[in-house]
């Protein structure tokens, strides 16, 4: 008996399921033996074929040759050698010891993630840098006579949230989940390596500012002017060469640009824990797509039985045609399926800051943080800058704290799943255009061409309504609430928009974004974000001849009416007009294109040599 054979069996005899698989493993094996002992008495391998031979259960069988009993034998053979042997049980029917068993999922191996074009999302970087830029040295530095446009930094910094969940998950999703060679800790210490050697140095370059502005960042501009407030401040400090100082709800002024970086780096904490629950996700879907599928399959295949019997080949055509559809059937259902997970998360991307917004700006937690110089200030709003500074504290809270920032993050890595697995039909019809593929697959939707016209649409929209924001928020002072509808609401035209680029190179948006300049500039990105701020003050200290950068917020001026305005309170009106502000952004593109070749690059590479 093949049984007999089966060794490094264990006993358990608390297994409730014990007796099933054993009678299950006997009935194979005797199946098995019957099936032998009928082929040597019809003569075996003879090749001869005995009809109407009648089996020892007296039904009626027509024997096949030999290659069809070895064939029936190695299917009985693979449902007992499938089963891995748990338990042993004797005494059944005087069979030998039997092998309990219980068949296990077998764990999906990774490839290696096509190669994605994500050239265009460089060109990306370098817009939303830009925006950022202008819009800082605007809103701090520009002239205070005149309301600054927003260049909508907000959106640009949740575009960033985005890339990086999806360049991440293209990325790593095949090293993360073979789990025998990742190391968590590896990981963490080569995204500290990218971001940190900068980071310090940019930290050491404003450190000045810092020291020799404590007294008036402590109070006026700290975000919680209440008796701990210095204790939070000087935990920002303390956390900012970290990047956590953001996970305390603290601004720290210490290059404040970096509280993006902050959030960031809890997305890479948090990354190998959701990367492998998105992979469990992506066989769901799969799975639940084939499923479906299957359904529509048997009902096509009933249909062409029933009326599609022509003996001139039709059927034949048909059933190719068929399976053409069935391909594009499946990828549009498992892209459905990632579809409404991805609204799913973009609904919980606007949900959670804007919620955590309004318990921050609610009077119970404006007690909390209240000036301890105000008595009763929750209840009764001394200025216009008290309910400005109110606003944006919960503003800055509900943004800069990670946990309420995951679902954006979670969103670009579906986006990523989703763009890996369109990937197939992009190639089937690259293999279309060389004449490669079967008759079969003509069937399949033109994504690109699709993609492209989408992107391009998309790109139009985009460039309409932010320029039109830009330039509403520049003639009314309070537009506080476009800020948070891009920041937080536009995001899924946006997610859309990244996903077109990476699917086609036709539309004109990539050929625009790919042109040599954007792609340097956005090679430079990361250290045009964070070489702006030490940049534009030393500016403005040489401009003003005194490294006091934070001049006094009084609160009893007219001309003080938001949080901003304090930056821009200096002796006199600026000497340049705000134009100038492209001038500042030409030596920032400049500056950040040596520090980039000669600084940033050479430690990174040393320090992750350094980390392993």
């Amino acid at each position: 008996m093949f049984l007999r054979n089966k060794t490094d069996a264990t006993v358990s005899d608390d297994s409730i399921c014990t007796t099933n698989h054993a009678d299950y493993a006997v009935d194979a094996s005797t199946s098995l033996q019957q099936h032998r002992n009928d082929n040597t008495h019809e003569g075996g391998c003879n090749g001869q074929q005995n009809n109407n031979n009648v089996n020892n259960k007296g039904i009626s069988v027509e024997k096949s040759n030999c290659n069809e009993n070895v064939n029936s034998e190695e299917m009985v053979r693979s449902h007992i050698v499938d089963i891995e042997p748990s338990a042993t049980e004797e005494g059944i029917e005087g069979t030998p010891t039997s092998s309990i068993t219980k068949k296990k999922k077998k764990k999906k191996v990774w490839s290696k993630p096509p190669k994605i074009d994500t050239s265009a999302i460089t060109g990306v970087r370098s817009i939303t840098a830009i925006k950022i830029a202008c819009g800082h040295w605007l809103l701090f530095y520009g002239s205070k006579t005149r309301v600054p446009p927003d260049f909508q930094g907000g959106l640009a910094v949740s575009t960033f949230f985005i890339i990086t969940g999806f360049v991440l998950y293209v990325g790593y999703r095949h090293k993360v989940c073979d789990t025998e060679t990742f190391s968590y800790w590896t990981f963490i210490k080569r995204r500290y390596a990218r971001v940190l050697p900068l980071h310090w140095i940019c930290l050491i370059a404003y450190a000045p500012f810092v020291f020799l502005n404590y007294a008036q960042i402590r109070d006026d501009y700290n975000f919680w002017q209440n008796e701990s407030g210095e204790i939070n401040l000087i935990m920002g400090f303390v956390l900012t060469p970290f990047l956590m100082h953001s996970w305390i709800f603290s601004l720290c002024y210490w290059n404040s640009v970096c509280w993006s970086l902050s959030c960031q780096l809890g997305f890479y904490f948090c990354f190998p824990w959701m990367c492998r629950k998105l992979a469990c996700l992506e066989e769901k879907i799969e799975e639940q797509a084939a499923s479906s599928i299957t359904k529509c399959s048997l009902v096509d295949r009933i249909k062409q039985k029933l009326f599609y019997r022509g003996g001139d080949g039709s059927n034949e055509t048909l059933e190719n045609t068929n399976k053409g559809t069935n391909k594009d059937l499946l990828l549009s259902t498992e892209l459905a399926g990632y579809k409404k997970y991805i609204l799913r998360f973009y609904h919980l991307s606007s949900f959670l800051p804007l919620t955590l917004m309004g318990f921050m700006n609610s009077t119970y937690f404006r007690n909390i943080w209240k000036d301890k110089d105000f008595n009763g200030r929750a209840e009764t709003l001394v200025t216009a800058l008290d309910t400005d500074l109110d606003g944006v504290r919960a503003y800055f809270c509900a943004r800069a704290w990670f946990p309420v920032r995951l679902p954006i993050f979670f969103l670009g890595m579906l986006l990523g799943a989703a763009r890996m697995r369109v990937d197939d039909a992009l190639k089937m019809e690259e293999q279309q255009k060389m004449g490669e593929a079967s008759q079969g697959d003509t069937s399949n939707s033109s994504y690109r061409k699709k993609w492209a016209l989408r992107t391009d649409i998309l790109s139009v929209f985009l460039i309409i309504w932010i320029t039109s924001t830009v330039v509403f928020s520049g003639i009314y002072a309070d537009s506080k609430n476009l800020r948070i509808f891009n920041e937080f609401i536009l995001t899924l035209p946006v997610a859309a928009w990244l996903f077109g680029l990476t699917a086609c190179t036709e539309s004109y948006t990539y050929r625009f974004l790919t042109l040599k300049t954007p792609q340097r500039i956005g090679q430079w990105s990361f250290a045009m974000y964070l070489l702006q701020f030490p940049f534009f003050n030393y500016w403005t200290a040489m401009e003003i001849h005194s490294m006091d950068i934070f001049p006094p917020c009084d609160r009893e001026d007219e001309h003080i009416q938001r949080w901003s305005d304090c930056f821009r309170n200096y002796e006199g009106d600026s000497k340049y007009p705000d134009i100038i502000v492209v001038a500042f952004v030409i030596m920032l593109i400049g500056l950040s294109a040596i520090v980039h070749k000669y600084v940033e690059k050479p430690t990174t590479t040393w320090m992750q040599k350094l980390v392993g």
